[in-house]
């Protein structure tokens, strides 16, 4: 089943609709245009009837208005359903989670482009987290009716104080093409879609011990085929972010001492960051970046599959 959804983005602003990466971006409406207060519950007539979804989503206090006081961004998903029913609290859970995996994909590109990594604060807030009220809410639109989800979030959300202001739409290209096109499950390209959220997620989660292994674990198990020689696979980094020998060189240098210092010791020896005695801010900017750059470089080659990929430019 189709839907249109319709998801809040808090800390993002824009000053004009527009569409990137087959999503529409729309601007916020002004918060007195929704100052009506919000309805009683009546408890009796919601248990009477009712699925569980519609219940928690009543009692969050969550308004449809809520959503047009931040930017939206809207586009249509399809549902696969194989369960009884589709009026069940998995089929909204189910709905919830595609939208927002969705939208945070197309985020992750302007997380990408526009935000600094050095001051995380910089990055919208998650697709669908209404901070104020702690939930998260997707409008959902079909040709019988138009509804609202919401839940509570299920882990702690780091909140990003500044956020994003873009004064123009994001530009298009190969980059952008990660998100918006299919792949075959043995491509370069799926592999890097897969990158990019876990990138996305670094912005979001709380712990920095935990995004800097989240990262670690996604360049190793995504950019590496099997039985792969460590050296080669340093090597390829390399590479893959520049042209020029002596920085090859150096990256891998670089790449080979983080590694050594940081990947080896919390990966094979279970230390933390304590014990390492290192600056956590600093090793998670600098396995960002690489990252970063690694998503920029290598999407002009993401309809390759990857064994073919590696076999020419590792």
């Amino acid at each position: 089943m189709q839907f249109k959804v319709t998801l809040p983005v808090a800390n993002l602003l824009i000053y004009e609709q527009f569409e990137f990466a087959g999503t529409t971006f729309v601007p916020a409406k002004n918060e007195h245009e929704n100052e009506s207060s919000r309805e009683e519950v009546d408890f009796d007539s919601l248990f009477s009837g009712k699925n569980l979804s519609e219940v928690i989503t009543a009692v969050s206090g969550v308004r449809l208005s809520d959503l047009e006081t931040v930017t939206n961004i809207q586009f249509d998903i399809d549902i696969n359903w194989t369960g009884e029913q589709v009026s069940s609290r998995d089929y909204d859970e189910r709905i919830l989670e595609e939208s927002i995996f969705k939208g945070e994909a197309v985020m992750d590109l302007i997380r990408v482009d526009y935000c600094r990594l050095d001051i995380p604060q910089t990055s919208p807030m998650m697709a669908g987290y209404i901070p104020d009220l702690n939930f998260l809410a997707v409008k959902v639109q079909n040709h019988e009716q138009t509804r609202l989800i919401a839940r509570e979030p299920d882990c702690p959300l780091l909140v990003p104080g500044l956020g994003l202001e873009l004064d123009r739409p994001p530009s298009h290209s190969d980059f952008e093409s990660i998100v918006t096109e299919q792949y075959e499950s043995n491509s370069l390209g799926i592999r890097l879609k897969r990158l990019l959220r876990v990138f996305g997620q670094s912005f979001t989660a709380f712990s920095d011990d935990q995004k800097i292994l989240n990262l670690i674990f996604a360049i190793d198990g995504l950019l590496t085929p099997e039985n792969c020689n460590s050296n080669e696979f340093k090597s390829a980094i390399g590479k893959w972010l520049s042209n020029d020998p002596s920085i090859q060189a150096n990256t891998r240098e670089n790449f080979v001492k983080f590694y050594k210092d940081v990947r080896n010791p919390m990966v094979h020896h279970g230390k933390s960051y304590s014990q390492l005695g290192r600056n956590r801010k600093e090793d998670l900017l600098y396995i960002q970046r690489i990252i970063a750059r690694l998503l920029l470089s290598l999407s002009k080659y993401r309809h390759l599959e990857f064994a073919e990929f590696w076999q020419q430019h590792k």
